[in-house]
């Protein structure tokens, strides 16, 4: 016998590929605060990854003079982390809070979308992926210069630390963010099915491949060459080197990948929920 009601109950509780998305008729203003939760807190902790792999490439991976002196405890233990806690700050208030705010129209059940609100709706992960790439360029360019006036020896260590850090939370934030917009650029789509959303399952793959495989290799062929070029790094730096990114293209690319495979699935076991309800003569059913 098939179970009839398995697929129409899972459409109702998770209709866009996720019981993290809520369901469908769930209230609009908590549907708001989901929304605020799921895009604050993931990109909150993407942000803290990528501050961890800043440190950690800084300070223990790359060649060079080390960070960790006298002379620079001052702006180890004071400048850094509040150049940091300001950029975390205004990337919540500036990008997850204001953003939702530029797309309110979403709090009204009843509101059809206008082709204005509906290219903000979907234009939305590629602003506040840019603005988080603003906020990681200044942090850049603040540390470069404040470490390369005491320590000039440290500018490549900073820029390729901060930098390589950089593209791995923009890519995995824009991921984060098209996953928790989901609910609203769903009725964007009903308002206006022919309209393209999105990056695709290739502007998603070509993602993950760069967060997994493209920027550390390309950190991997910068330090041999940086090694080429410097006979005081030693072999056991080099090997150091290697290994932490080696073990960072494990690690990423498999999240990368885990999230894209999510994003991709989920349009399909829509298609089979909403194939299933016509079925069952809900010929009504929308994807």
């Amino acid at each position: 016998m098939i179970n009839r009601e398995g697929p129409a109950g899972a459409a109702r509780s998770a209709p866009w590929g996720s019981p993290l998305l809520g369901p469908v008729d769930e209230k609009s203003t908590i549907r708001r605060v989901r929304v605020q939760l799921l895009l604050t807190i993931p990109l909150l902790i993407a942000n803290l990854i990528g501050i961890t792999m800043v440190v950690a490439l800084a300070g223990f991976v790359l060649p060079g003079p080390t960070v960790f002196t006298r002379e620079l405890l001052l702006v180890n233990s004071v400048f850094t982390p509040l150049c940091v806690a300001l950029a975390l700050a205004g990337g919540a208030v500036w990008g997850t809070v204001a953003g939702l705010r530029s797309m309110g129209w979403a709090t009204d059940p009843d509101h059809v979308p206008n082709p204005a609100e509906q290219r903000v709706t979907v234009s939305a992960p590629r602003w506040m992926v840019l603005q988080q790439a603003v906020l990681w360029t200044l942090t850049l360019t603040v540390l470069t210069v404040t470490y390369g006036v005491l320590e000039p020896a440290l500018i490549p260590k900073v820029i390729l630390a901060i930098g390589a850090a950089a593209i791995v939370v923009c890519a995995n934030s824009y991921l984060i963010i098209e996953f928790a917009l989901r609910p609203v650029t769903a009725r964007v789509l009903a308002a206006d099915p022919q309209r393209r959303r999105g990056i695709g399952v290739f502007g998603r793959t070509m993602l993950s491949w760069l967060v997994g495989v493209g920027v550390p290799v390309a950190l991997t062929m910068t330090v041999a060459i940086w090694a080429l070029a410097d006979p005081a790094v030693s072999k056991a730096r080099l090997a150091v080197c290697v290994l932490s990114l080696g073990g960072s293209a494990l690690v990423f690319g498999l999240i990368l990948m885990a999230q894209v495979v999510a994003a991709t699935v989920a349009p399909i076991k829509g298609v089979r929920q909403a194939l299933r309800r016509v079925e069952q003569g809900d010929l009504d059913a929308e994807i």
